[in-house]
C-alpha cells in the first residue's frame, strides 16, 4: 500500500501570505464616507421615486387640468356675460334660474380649449394625448345664490387613463 506524505500543517500556512493589519490598504477616511455617502443619497433617490410615481396619477392630472378650465371659463367668462345681460326687468336669478335645474348645454373640452389657445397650451397637449377632446363634455349647472364660485359640473370624460 501507498502510503500518501505526511503534509506538515505549518508548512501549508507559511506558503500563504498573511493578511494582518498592516498589510491592508488603508482607505483615507474621506473616501470611504464619500461611498458611503453616495450609496445612501442613491437609494433614497430611489425610493423618492417610487414614491412619487405611486402618487402622482396621470388620471387625477388630467381631471385636476379639465376642472381647472372649466372653472376659468364659466367664472371668468360666462358668469361676467351673464352679468352685463342683467337688467332691471331680468335680475340674475331669474336669469339663472333658467339654467338652475337643467343647467348649461354640454360644452365639449375642444370648445372651452379653442376660446383661449394660448392660454392653456401645456393642458392642450396632455388632455389631448388621453382624452378625445370632441367627445369629454361638461355641464355646468348654477347654483342659487347665483355668485360666481355657486355652480357645479357634470363631467362626461372620454379618456384612456
Amino acid at each position: 500500500m501507498v502510503k500518501a506524505k505526511n503534509k506538515n500543517a505549518n508548512s501549508i500556512h507559511q506558503k500563504r501570505p498573511s493578511l494582518n493589519m498592516h498589510s491592508c490598504v488603508k482607505v483615507p477616511y474621506f473616501a470611504r464616507y464619500t461611498i458611503l455617502t453616495v450609496i445612501i443619497l442613491a437609494g433614497m433617490m430611489v425610493v423618492l421615486a417610487t414614491f412619487f410615481a405611486a402618487t402622482t396619477n396621470t388620471e387625477d392630472i388630467i381631471k385636476g387640468k379639465i376642472t381647472e378650465i372649466t372653472a376659468d371659463y364659466y367664472e371668468n367668462y360666462y358668469y361676467d356675460k351673464i352679468i352685463s345681460a342683467v337688467t332691471a326687468e331680468k335680475p340674475l336669478s331669474e336669469i339663472m334660474s333658467l339654467y338652475e335645474k337643467y343647467g348649461l348645454n354640454p360644452i365639449s373640452m375642444e370648445q372651452l380649449l379653442l376660446r383661449d389657445e394660448k392660454k392653456y397650451p401645456a393642458s392642450t397637449a396632455a388632455i389631448s394625448t388621453y382624452c378625445d377632446i370632441k367627445a369629454t363634455t361638461v355641464r355646468i349647472y348654477p347654483n342659487s345664490p347665483f355668485g360666481r364660485t355657486d355652480y357645479h359640473v357634470d363631467y362626461r370624460y372620454s379618456c384612456n387613463f
